[in-house]
């Protein structure tokens, strides 16, 4: 028996050992990469110059000499994952208290700044860019802001930013979190790091039984199925009603296709798809790329598809109902472009990029239709489809099969009022069975709101 606890301890210090060394060893591959950090900072700039601002806050470095302390920290790295927070943030607040919330891409600091406006003026909120995954950075954001609580969104997973909190004791837990088959299988191969990173948080709460299932694989059994955050998302009334006020005003009935957050290589798709679609009653194709920096990249592409295109910041009557094409080319507008559709393509689901949330045009009774990728949202499609709120264009496809049965189905809803309008009862249904993520998460993190 002795012998057994005697080798049971060598195998824990040993592994202990193996993982410091591991962890020292990112540590010196973060300080090398910093020339390289300063460059992609730079190169990125170009395009979109808010990455050049605020970098010192990368590196632990903050302007302000009274710091935001005792707060509530949530992490959310781009648009999504700011969206998501949205009405978990308002529950906090609500409840009194203060919010860190971190970003690392420029657009989901501004989306932040938008949707947050209220707060952030109020003093209950404050924004900083996330430092850089090693250790004096991090060391410093621990110390000057002091949280009580870290909630780290999605994917997030960074091995500094985990450790870290464990030496100051502070409670972090992985929320919203999801994780595919195939991020499971690569954090597998990682080894140790990952496995013993993910080990570190207080509580992971995921999206569905799908992503408890994968976390399982690394080893983590402190997992809890609370629903999708982002399914939670307020409906900006004030959006609708300036969608259907622009259908109503510049379209004159046309019917709207919109193609919402479109990434690299998919407009192409779906320009190629809508050459054959039936033009009989005169359809608008709205195409809302996902990043900015790609406005004039897509403008070009609908150029060279020989479609007229308007910008939406270029709006004017008569050019709106005369356009083939309108570009989506202003930011925070969403619901209005999805408001003012018919039904929706879904942006992501096309190529490999895993699709985006589907909720959203659902709780505007608009239909959608998905490709074959939509692993980020892989239960939701999978029941938006069994609803009858999503027409799937199915799996392993060509590129002409898969232009071919997008234009089909596009053609399908256009020429059916009956099929869509049931589609679109379905959609509206489909998507409050699946609010409630707020509330699940908060019962759970109650223990440690309470600290």
């Amino acid at each position: 028996m002795m012998d057994v606890v005697k080798t049971s301890r060598l195998t824990g210090y040993l592994t202990q050992s193996i993982y410091w060394v591991v962890f020292v060893f990112y540590q010196i591959i973060w300080y090398l990469a910093i020339p390289l950090i300063f460059l992609r900072l730079f190169l990125r700039g170009q395009k979109q110059t808010g990455y050049l601002k605020n970098i010192p806050e990368r590196f632990g470095f903050y302007k302000t000499k009274v710091p935001f302390q005792e707060c509530i920290w949530i992490h959310a790295v781009s648009v999504g994952e700011t969206r998501a927070a949205q009405s978990l943030v308002k529950e906090l607040v609500l409840q009194g208290h203060k919010v860190l919330l971190t970003h690392m891409t420029v657009t989901g600091r501004q989306t932040g700044s938008e949707i947050f406006s209220e707060y952030l003026q109020s003093g209950a909120m404050v924004q900083m860019y996330l430092p850089y995954d090693f250790c004096w950075p991090v060391s410093n954001f621990y110390r000057f802001f002091k949280p009580t609580l870290g909630l780290i969104m999605e994917t997030e997973v960074w091995p500094s930013l985990i450790q870290f909190a464990k030496f100051r004791k502070m409670p972090i837990a992985l929320i919203n979190g999801r994780l595919s088959k195939r991020s499971a299988s690569r954090f597998l191969t990682a080894g140790l790091l990952s496995k013993t990173t993910f080990m570190g948080f207080n509580e992971v709460l995921a999206q569905t039984q799908i992503d408890v299932d994968n976390f399982h694989r690394l080893g983590i059994n402190h997992c809890y199925v609370t629903g999708n955050l982002k399914f939670d998302h307020e409906i900006d009334e004030a959006q609708v009603l300036l969608g259907k006020e622009i259908r109503k005003t510049y379209l004159n009935q046309r019917p709207v296709v919109c193609a919402v957050s479109t990434r690299e290589g998919e407009e192409e798709l779906i320009l190629k798809a809508w050459q054959d679609v039936d033009q009989s009653s005169h359809p608008l194709l709205i195409i809302v790329p996902r990043h900015p920096q790609r406005f004039d990249e897509v403008v070009e592409k609908i150029s060279a598809a020989h479609f007229s295109v308007l910008r939406r910041t270029d709006f004017k009557e008569g050019a709106v109902y005369a356009s083939d094409v309108v570009l989506g080319d202003s930011m925070g507008e969403m619901m209005t472009y999805v408001s003012m559709s018919d039904f929706v393509v879904m942006g992501g689901t096309l190529l490999e990029y895993g699709g985006q949330n589907l909720i959203e045009p659902c709780s505007l009774a608009k239909p959608i239709i998905q490709g074959p990728h939509t692993f980020n949202f892989a239960q939701a499609s999978i029941d938006a489809k069994k609803s009858g709120a999503s027409f799937d264009l199915g799996s392993y496809l060509s590129e002409d099969e898969l232009i071919n049965r997008l234009t089909a189905t596009i053609n399908l809803l256009l020429k059916d009022t009956k099929r869509l309008a049931e589609a679109s009862q379905a959609a509206l249904s489909f998507s409050e069975t699946y609010h409630g993520a707020t509330q699940k998460t908060l019962a759970i993190l109650e223990p440690y709101l309470r600290k």
